[in-house]
């Protein structure tokens, strides 16, 4: 899925998102990934929370699939990543 894409789903205007330098906000919003998770069936998934606290690992509550593929996105960034190649893998 390519950024425009994304942002077509989302609600957005890609051109208008360009021209106002309101990408990242708007990719860092998690309405516009709950919209995104509407029109591509995550919202009717789940996936269970796991993560380490204290050492040990605990199970959370489910939260659904386009929650974690914000997340996803963030923690792409953070090694290196870009928007667009972690959006193509979508």
């Amino acid at each position: 899925m390519t950024i425009s894409d994304f942002l077509e789903k989302a609600g957005y205007d890609p051109v208008e998102v360009f021209n106002k330098n309101n990408l990242y906000k708007i990719l860092l919003f998690a309405k516009t990934w709950e919209a995104v998770g509407k029109v591509e069936g995550w919202d009717e998934d789940y996936k269970e929370h796991v993560e380490m606290v204290g050492g040990f690992l605990t199970k959370g509550a489910e939260t659904r699939i386009w929650t974690h593929k914000m997340f996803d996105m963030v923690n792409h960034l953070i090694d290196g990543g870009t928007i667009e190649s972690y959006l193509e893998t979508l």
